[in-house]
């Protein structure tokens, strides 16, 4: 899931509804689709920056370097998470 964006699920429904010249239906199929995979992509997001009590467990420097495996990019979801718990210790990065 991680490699097919929301929009491009809807746009691959609306690219069938043209073909089969149901747009409408595909449309629809297409919104479902995008929330579900959305959903999905956040769920995987938040699991793969661990949970929430194991964060509260880990050594000041293990978060740190945890936090350097997810490429430390700000709007990375994992990064994100990793970096709140970073901001709440007080730690400088």
């Amino acid at each position: 899931m991680k490699h097919l964006s929301p929009m491009a699920v809807f746009l691959l429904c609306g690219f069938v509804g043209i073909v089969t010249h149901r747009l409408g239906l595909w449309l629809s199929f297409g919104i479902i689709g995008a929330v579900i995979v959305a959903g999905a992509q956040k769920r995987s997001a938040v699991a793969d920056a661990g949970a929430p009590n194991a964060l509260a467990t880990m050594a000041d420097a293990d978060l740190l370097r945890a936090y350097q495996r997810a490429d430390g990019v700000p709007g990375n979801p994992a990064a994100d998470v990793l970096l709140a718990e970073i901001e709440h210790r007080g730690l400088d990065v």
